[in-house]
């Protein structure tokens, strides 16, 4: 199950920081006659409205101030104080439109920048996020060397990434790393993380492959290494897929058929399996020997600061994907396991001696399938006691795929009985791989239950019980 999109989180966090100044302006001095005596008599009465908590009169005054003296030497600090007291009066249109005025007849105003800012906030709180994020953007083109100018940009990625404009969204990662990248490689990094997770939630798969390949060659030793990890097992799984010709199912490249026979209403399973495409799965195989090297037994979430405030998150996402890494490893000698067939056994009243030398080949090549689905069950269960990470206090290992690896364990002893079944060889033979298999899918089932974790492969390990022994388990709902 998939964590919820990293622009939701920015855009909930955006909702509750007020990005900008509301200090108010300084009245006029006392040295000038005439049109500025005005000034601070109504500046004077605007400030003990604001005190009294009548904002909105407030902000109409200094307004009926800009009005009647357009040319002040102070009309833009008059305009920035009216939306000031709009704004702390919950009037955020008429402070809109106050800050608007203001950047647009005093541009060069040292009250402009804050306006700007001011603006993206404020159209973020009547949740008019387009807006907010020209705002931001208009603030960091503007002034791409103010310190904030950062902030403002990686806000305006967050928006048009929550708001699925990815044109724009492409093209403030690409400004952010030009202009920020070399000074703060950690920042561009995390910045074009960004963008790579709105590839894999709402872009085509070509896009997010592009993306990853370039975090991994640009960013990804800059950046965190939960990401790299990450990066490398997605690369890896895109390989994969890639090698099989048709769309695999159950993650193996083979084509299941039901055959049904003559005279008869049973249908037989037909299964052929299918070969891989060697280049992929070769280079398949490198992605995931580096994001275990990189995983380096754990050792990599030492390089996660304790300090970070999201760090139980990058743990997991670690440890979770160090165990797919594992998982695919295991894979990729899965189908070789599932390809061995048995030898046909001849009658032993055709051919008494041909018979006792088919079944003595036969007796061989039960061991040796023994023995390397002995070696594959070990590989996956390496996911369950290899890869742990601390989580609560406690060494825990990554539930979804330590469900996906007792699966897979539980389907190598099915594999083993079901070849075995119409092979003509004894029945004894089969006994002893169909009770594991159903001792894996049940332990399978429990530990789901425990860890309150439901998906695809545990309903997969429900319906193997299910065809293993159908009176006992009941067949599960859904796919």
């Amino acid at each position: 199950m998939r964590s919820r999109s990293c622009f939701g989180v920015l855009l909930g966090v955006l909702g509750v920081l007020v990005w900008g100044s509301n200090v108010f302006a300084a009245p006029p001095g006392p040295r000038v006659s005439g049109a500025n005596q005005r000034v601070g008599r109504d500046w004077s009465l605007a400030e003990a409205h604001r005190r009294a908590g009548r904002h909105k009169q407030c902000g109409e005054i200094f307004e009926r101030l800009v009005k009647a003296l357009p040319k002040h030497p102070r009309a833009d600090a008059m305009l920035f104080n009216a939306a000031v007291c709009y704004e702390q009066g919950g009037e955020v249109w008429h402070a809109i439109r106050a800050r608007k005025g203001l950047v647009k007849r005093f541009p060069r105003s040292r009250f402009a920048p804050v306006a700007m800012r001011n603006l993206a906030a404020n159209y973020h709180k009547v949740l008019k996020l387009a807006d907010a994020a020209g705002w931001h953007e208009r603030y960091a083109f503007r002034y791409p060397k103010r310190k904030d100018a950062r902030e403002s940009l990686m806000r305006a990625i967050a928006l048009r990434g929550g708001l699925r404009q990815k044109l724009r969204m492409r093209g403030n990662v690409r400004r952010f790393i030009v202009r920020y990248g070399y000074h703060y490689p950690a920042l561009g990094a995390r910045v074009f993380w960004q963008w790579v997770a709105y590839a894999r939630d709402h872009g085509k798969a070509a896009e997010y492959e592009t993306a990853l390949g370039h975090y991994f060659r640009r960013h990804a030793r800059r950046g965190s290494v939960d990401r790299m990890i990450e990066a490398l097992v997605e690369l890896g799984r895109i390989q994969w897929r890639r090698s099989c010709r048709i769309p695999a199912d159950e993650g193996v490249c083979r084509r299941v058929r039901l055959v049904k026979k003559r005279g008869s209403s049973k249908r037989r399973r037909v299964v052929r399996y299918l070969a891989r495409k060697p280049i992929p799965v070769a280079t398949a195989a490198r992605y995931f020997n580096r994001a275990l090297k990189v995983w380096a037994n754990g050792r990599a979430l030492g390089k996660i600061s304790t300090y970070a405030p999201d760090r139980v998150a990058r743990r997991q996402n670690a440890r979770r994907f160090a165990a797919l890494a594992t998982f695919m490893k295991a894979e990729l000698q899965l189908e070789s396991y599932l390809k061995s067939a048995p030898p046909r056994i001849a009658k032993a009243r055709a051919d008494p001696l041909l018979a006792s030398r088919s079944l003595g080949r036969a007796t061989k090549w039960m061991h040796g399938k023994m023995k390397t689905g002995a070696r594959l069950v070990k590989s996956y269960l390496r996911v369950i006691t290899g890869v742990r990470a601390r989580v609560g206090g406690k060494q825990r290992g990554d539930p979804q795929w330590s469900i996906a690896a007792l699966y897979r364990s539980g389907s190598i002893f099915r594999n083993f009985a079901r070849q075995v079944q119409g092979a003509g060889v004894p029945k004894s033979w089969g006994a002893a791989p169909r009770s594991k298999a159903l001792g894996a899918f049940k332990i399978c089932v429990a530990l789901a239950k425990k860890l309150g974790w439901h998906d695809l492969w545990e309903r997969r390990c429900r319906r193997a019980l299910h065809e293993l022994n159908p009176t006992s388990y009941p067949r599960p709902k859904g796919r």
